[in-house]
């Protein structure tokens, strides 16, 4: 399975979205948010991924941008591994929190990851297998480009990784 790793669900997991005002989204270009208070709030997000062998993931977060630059997030991570040889579906419930901040004139969404908390909710016994919490580094930056934002919705490309999601305003 894909190593899920901080460029995607902790992208998810601490990268809310945005809210609006003053945005614009042409095609063929990244689109701008206009200034910092545009994200403030809580966001609802969702990422999901299916990888060659079967397997795929699920994330929703509910994310909170504060005027402070702070940002937690509280989320399900679902691990669908019914077609490997684990043949189960894993769920950890996920918290954490970090900072944010826009780069390149409000072009990208940078965030930090400072705590990231992992609990087996489902199968227990696992963690000898699959060792979750050492996909999530933490003090690492992340940058998703804004794909399109109008305020209610915003869509985003982990830079590092080309994988996209999107989040809904709460």
């Amino acid at each position: 399975m894909k190593m899920i790793g901080l460029g995607i669900v902790v992208s998810a997991l601490l990268m809310g979205c945005s809210t609006g005002s003053g945005t614009q989204s042409v095609e063929g270009e990244t689109a701008k948010v206009a200034n910092s208070e545009t994200i403030l709030g809580t966001w609802q997000c969702k990422f999901s991924v299916t990888n060659p062998d079967g397997s795929s993931m699920e994330f929703v977060s509910e994310d909170k941008y504060e005027e402070n630059g702070k940002l937690s997030s509280i989320g399900v991570l679902s691990l669908d591994l019914k077609n490997t040889s684990v043949g189960k579906i894993l769920e950890y419930s996920m918290s954490g929190d970090g900072g944010w901040h826009f780069s390149e004139e409000g072009k990208y969404l940078v965030t930090e990851a400072n705590n990231v908390q992992v609990t087996n909710v489902s199968q227990t016994g696992f963690e000898d297998f699959i060792d979750i919490k050492s996909m999530f580094p933490v003090n690492v930056s992340v940058s998703t480009e804004i794909l399109d934002f109008d305020g209610n919705k915003i869509s985003l490309r982990v830079k590092s990784t080309g994988d996209t999601y999107s989040c809904n305003r709460a």
